[in-house]
């Protein structure tokens, strides 16, 4: 089980809006990604290509903190 602070870090990156850089930072080389019925992307390196194709597709994205209800 990841440490707390590890944890925390990664929640901190995506809180700012950092999800390319979640991604780089916290994912294994091979990991993979799956949205609904599409299939699987493998490896790091498609899912940021993949991330920063999404996120150019959007105006805004509103992240709320861990503490927020």
């Amino acid at each position: 089980m990841p440490h707390r602070e590890l944890v925390e870090s990664f929640i901190a990156l995506v809180v700012q809006g950092k999800y390319v850089e979640a991604i780089e930072e916290f994912y294994a080389e091979d990991a993979s990604m799956q949205e609904n019925q599409e299939p699987p992307r493998k490896g790091r390196a498609l899912l940021v290509a993949g991330e920063q194709k999404a996120l150019a597709a959007l105006k805004e994205i509103r992240t709320l903190g861990p503490n927020h209800s």
